[in-house]
């Protein structure tokens, strides 16, 4: 039984450390928080008006690929009201090949962007991720967007 505990446990700290090995450089101007284990996100950081960038790593133990995972999340944000405005291939600064989604939503008559970098990595889907008012995201746009290509 003790072996078991020991292994699940060492299991779980791997789990942990592996999330650690990724990262992204933040925006100009924004904060992290939520410091220590975050699930699937690895960074979260805000800005003083309520924009928020985030990078989460998902599993992808089938090995999923790139057009796969923007088709399931191009489908998933629609099945949560979100329009896709654009779609773009991108490369993350560390060379692999991306694709950066722009989703729109009203809610409550007030408009919202989301902006995604998706990146697959092995086992590893990485989503660097934004979003806010589209009045707040808008001229931070640049400078997000070259932040989420440094997801790694």
């Amino acid at each position: 039984m003790r072996k078991i505990a020991v292994a699940v446990m060492l299991l779980a700290v791997m789990g942990w450390a592996g999330c650690m090995l990724h990262s992204m450089d933040l925006p100009p101007d924004f904060v992290s928080v939520d410091k220590g284990y975050l699930g699937p996100y690895v960074v979260r950081a805000v800005a003083a008006d309520g924009v928020m960038v985030a990078l989460r790593v998902e599993p992808n133990p089938e090995r999923g690929t790139l057009a796969f995972w923007t088709e399931a999340i191009t489908n998933q944000m629609a099945g949560q009201g979100y329009k896709a405005a654009k779609c773009e291939d991108v490369t993350a600064a560390t060379g692999e090949a991306g694709r950066l989604l722009t989703f729109s939503v009203q809610k409550q008559g007030v408009a919202f962007s989301y902006i995604l970098a998706v990146f697959v990595k092995g086992n590893d889907i990485l989503i660097a991720e934004a979003g806010g008012k589209a009045a707040t995201v808008e001229p931070k746009l640049a400078e997000i967007k070259k932040a989420l290509l440094t997801a790694k």
